[in-house]
């Protein structure tokens, strides 16, 4: 109860100004799951519904601002509310949070990991439920990348409403798309210095380097001339200015550590990274 009036209380003063510190700090809301979970298990309906919109609210506003969303990152909360889709009058309310929260990648990743893609298949597959609350399922899902049901023409099978239908033939559309979003809003980190664009580039020539031994790895003596295609075809003209056959031996022997004579995806990225950022020093190259 102290926990859920403290909840209480910092939204009472929350505006605008604090969204960002309320939503991103993990001291701010630390203690506020079990407090929101308190209200949200109250015994009066209005309680438990004020409880779920203020906490969408909240994530609506942090989200259009771009910001962390600390709150819904806690596995606590996030755990809590799977558990309240047993209460009827909370689904709708309930769905509308899931689909918020799935949107962030680390937190939908948590919510597969804690069972949340079982819980919204039923949901969509439950032809008593309203069409809103099965439209946000099927939302839900297609955020988290679940896209079993969309696949497997399950959904299409047990629609059993027009309405369903075509905003499932929408959503079926999307599906493409956003595999791709999750493909890159999850790569790994060294991609993550990069733009779409470039990445791009540098994978189709990494893999035409690649093209004669097919492992994944380009050989080291090719390294130059990639490292020159590569600056050319993004306009790179600082780092290509840098481009010696003195430095790339000197990448080679600092990157190809285990001295197989060849460079994976990755190490090539940090090849690239190292010599726009400058991190290969004169030391290094000398």
């Amino acid at each position: 109860k102290v926990m859920a009036l403290r909840f209480i209380a910092m939204v009472l003063v929350l505006d605008d100004d604090r969204v960002e510190n309320f939503s991103s700090s993990r001291v701010a809301v630390e203690g506020c799951a079990e407090g929101i979970l308190t209200l949200v298990e109250s015994p009066e309906v209005a309680i438990r519904k004020s409880a779920l919109s203020t906490v969408a609210q909240i994530a609506q506003r942090a989200q259009a601002r771009q910001h962390k969303m600390a709150l819904l990152e806690d596995p606590t909360l996030l755990r809590g509310l799977l558990r309240a889709f047993r209460f009827s009058d909370l689904r709708f309310e309930l769905l509308r949070l899931a689909l918020i929260a799935a949107k962030v990648v680390s937190v939908g990743d948590t919510m597969i990991d804690l069972g949340y893609v079982a819980a919204l298949q039923e949901i969509a597959m439950d032809r008593r439920t309203s069409t809103p609350c099965r439209s946000l399922a099927l939302r839900g899902l297609l955020a988290l990348g679940a896209f079993d049901l969309f696949a497997s023409g399950r959904m299409r099978q047990n629609c059993g409403d027009p309405d369903l239908e075509h905003e499932l033939r929408n959503l079926e559309a999307l599906v493409d798309d956003r595999a791709m979003q999750l493909a890159y809003l999850r790569r790994p980190p060294i991609e993550q210095h990069f733009s779409k664009a470039d990445l791009t580039t540098y994978l189709a020539l990494f893999h035409d380097a690649d093209a004669e031994n097919s492992l994944g790895a380009v050989p080291t003596k090719a390294l130059l001339p990639l490292l020159k295609q590569c600056c050319d075809a993004t306009g790179d003209t600082v780092t290509r200015t840098k481009l010696t056959r003195r430095t790339v031996t000197a990448i080679c022997e600092t990157y190809d550590a285990d001295g197989s004579g060849f460079l994976e995806w990755a190490e090539f990225l940090h090849v690239i990274r190292d010599l726009r950022e400058g991190a290969l020093t004169e030391a290094l190259l000398k």
